[in-house]
């Protein structure tokens, strides 16, 4: 494509590219058509089968010893997914199911070692497993496809998706017993040791008692001794109350900071999991149900709809709901944790009583029972703390962690997935096309030859005067379209009001190499000017190639030849007279006795028979050799008052019209402009117009002009 320089590309540019070239890109675009059609019809049929299953972490219904421990895993549902195509998953379906065999057989490598077979059917069902998520839900997707065998893919395609869900439902099973199992081994271990400990410091405080004659029972009121140890036993308990109360109190100041930190929407989405209200629950799950209503409700009716409106309006007032229970939740929770506060400070007071009054009591034998008693309770709390999580083990190992229930089975579809033949047509369709017109734009790129008026004129620094559409015939044929003939009259306009022109009366025309159309050119421009009255004389001295005498309809045998080898010396006598009065014509001739041309064409002898006419005749045409690699056109053009060069659109690189345009204006050939030849204004859009105004104005089937024939004088 060439443009200006400096001028960006315009979007026609390429559309006339894609024009000029349409053969290139239909011939591409039906291969790899064809092509894909092909590869399309002699791909297996794969089929595929998919079962549907929920998957979520169970949440006890019963509250063992009010403690909720239940947190919400935002990896869950991935680490699901990876659990779901793992090796050990699949190993079970494929030995479950006997695949290595089936699979063996259908795709042939059945005669493989137990092991490797193993592993290829391994390799083969992980690779057909697809598996996804429905957004925004707990339901996971398990969809296999499978090519063979060909008689029973459809069914095994079903079988192991259905087998998949079953074995990584068991095998969740069992992961969560053992590690339930392992935690009820370690926490029994630990229950002993701790007892153990328990009853070594309740011996440890018999001793004490024993020793020191401490008995707490009857020595409450009248022993002062007794008294303190009553009193200690009051410290002790405090001391447990606050330490629970500040435990307590850390939890609900941590829980309150995390919901204060929380935005309203978050709070929303979080609600079910940090508290217990069955009411907020139902508030939340209403919302998404009404969510997911609106959504099919906007699918089916648009936006607008006064069903959608009415969704939106329900939405809005569970917004409202849910907002207040939740507002309700953080006051209920500030208050119970600024209770908690005021409970602590309480304890702390009496703790401080307590102790001053400790101060006062002496005694090593009360010391001594203080530091066991204080030990004893700990690890007294420690042991029911293992007891209470010994027996919530125990309980939980009657649910599972993960629940998983398959929510719709896979059935066999004897209907193939692929390959899908519409959209592989499609696709080939497309790439076809995008190939074609990618090949189109890549020699376009690379093509150097002519293709604007604008790059002939910026290459080689001369003006384009004539535009020469193509399937042109010489215009005394009675086949020649009217409309080509204003062509010429337009070239031979634009001809004489050339810069270089200067009433020249000889014209000289040329071409840079072979083919570019300058004979037929020259004789259409002669017979034009002829045509308008003007006395015309038309040599042709591509003595190489001549062609002119077979436009005429004559021999050849005396011509131009005989005069420049001297065997006739009056060049007169070698004119032929045409049916068009104003047109005569002078042949090339034939050598005799079977001499070559090469060096006849002189200067000398081409000035003195150009001289010869040049009073007789308004116009003298000269048809020249290619001025590239004969040097007669060298000869001729320099003594011609003129020299068209003639370019055929899109033939030849525009190196050798620079090349042709510099040894004419080394020999001296004066050109005055250039002849663009051979054009299909059909698709180059620089032309389209003027020949589309032209073949409007003299429409096919207007009178033509008699065609002359040319007759010896």
């Amino acid at each position: 494509m060439s443009t200006d320089s400096g001028q960006a590309l315009h979007f026609l540019d390429y559309w006339w590219v894609i024009r000029s070239r349409k053969e290139i890109i239909i011939a591409v675009a039906m291969i790899i058509i064809a092509f894909g059609v092909i590869i399309t019809f002699n791909l297996p049929k794969v089929y595929s089968s998919a079962c549907l299953v929920e998957v979520y972490k169970t949440r006890s219904d019963i509250d063992l010893f009010a403690r909720n421990t239940f947190q919400y895993d935002p990896f869950f549902l991935t680490t699901q997914f990876e659990i779901i195509q793992s090796r050990p998953v699949v190993e079970d379906v494929v030995q479950e199911l006997d695949l290595v065999r089936i699979l063996g057989t259908a795709y042939g490598y059945a005669d493989m070692s137990q092991e490797a077979a193993l592993n290829t059917t391994v390799d083969l069902v992980s690779g057909s497993m697809k598996v996804q998520q429905y957004k925004e839900t707990n339901l996971i997707e398990i969809e296999v496809y499978m090519a063979e065998p060909k008689d029973g893919a459809p069914q095994v395609a079903a079988d192991i998706a259905n087998t998949i869900a079953d074995v990584y439902k068991n095998q969740a099973i069992m992961r969560s017993e053992k590690v339930k199992k392992k935690s009820l081994t370690i926490l029994s271990g630990e229950i002993e040791k701790q007892d153990k400990k328990v009853a070594d410091l309740n011996n440890e405080l018999d001793r004490i008692r024993d020793e020191y004659k401490i008995t707490l029972v009857n020595t409450i009121a009248s022993d002062n001794n007794a008294g303190q140890v009553v009193q200690q036993s009051s410290i002790s308990q405090l001391e447990n109350q606050r330490m629970l109360v500040t435990i307590d109190l850390a939890k609900k100041g941590a829980f309150l900071e995390k919901i204060q930190s929380l935005s309203q929407k978050d709070l929303q989405d979080a609600a079910s999991y940090l508290t217990q209200a069955p009411a907020l629950e139902q508030l939340v799950f209403d919302k998404r149900t009404a969510e997911v209503e609106l959504k099919n409700v906007k699918k089916l009716y648009g936006a607008k709809h006064p069903n959608v409106q009415a969704e939106e309006a329900v939405i809005a007032e569970l917004d409202v709901k849910i907002n207040d229970a939740l507002n309700g939740m953080k006051t209920g929770i500030q208050a119970e944790y600024e209770a908690s506060l005021v409970m602590l400070e309480e304890i702390d007071s009496q703790l401080d009583a307590l102790k001053v009054a400790e101060r006062k009591a002496e005694g090593e034998g009360y010391k001594q029972y203080k530091a066991t008693k204080k030990d004893f309770d700990k690890a007294q709390y420690i042991l029911n703390e293992l007891e209470v999580q010994y027996v919530s083990k125990q309980m939980e190992t009657k649910v599972s962690d993960i629940t998983v229930e398959n929510i719709s089975s896979a059935r066999s579809n004897p209907k193939p997935v692929r390959p899908k033949v519409m959209l592989n047509i499609i696709f080939s369709v497309i790439i076809g096309v995008v190939a074609g017109m990618v090949l189109a734009f890549f020699l376009e790129y690379i093509d150097t030859s002519v293709k604007t008026i604008e790059e002939v004129e910026r290459e080689i620094d001369e003006q384009v005067l004539g535009i020469i559409p193509q399937k042109v015939k010489p215009l005394n044929d009675p086949n020649a379209k009217r409309g080509h003939a204003e062509a010429y009259r337009v070239f031979w306009t634009n001809v004489r009001f050339a810069k270089k022109f200067n009433d020249a009366r000889v014209i000289c025309v040329s071409s840079g190499s072979m083919g570019e159309g300058k004979s037929l050119t020259l004789f259409n421009t002669a017979y034009t000017v002829a045509s308008l009255g003007k006395k015309v004389l038309l040599i042709d001295c591509d003595l190489h190639k001549p062609t002119q005498h077979k436009m005429f309809g004559v021999e050849r045998e005396r011509g131009m030849t005989n005069v420049l080898s001297g065997d006739i010396e009056d060049v007169k006598s070698v004119v032929l007279k045409t049916d068009l009065d104003m047109l005569d014509f002078i042949p090339s001739g034939r050598m005799s006795r079977g001499l070559g041309v090469y060096g006849l064409v002189d200067n000398k002898r081409m000035k003195a028979i150009i001289d010869t006419f040049r009073d007789e005749y308004d116009y003298i045409f000269v048809d020249s050799p290619p001025i590239i690699g004969v040097s007669d056109a060298a000869i001729i053009s320099s003594e011609c008052d003129i020299t068209l060069l003639v370019i055929q659109h899109r033939k030849y690189p525009i190196a050798v019209s620079r090349r042709a345009k510099g040894m004419l204006d080394n020999v001296g050939g004066n050109i005055a402009g250039v002849c663009l030849n051979n054009i299909n204004s059909s698709r180059d859009n620089s032309y389209y117009y003027y020949y589309k105004q032209h073949y409007d104005y003299y429409p096919e089937g207007g009178k033509k002009v008699k065609a002359p024939k040319a007759n010896k004088a």
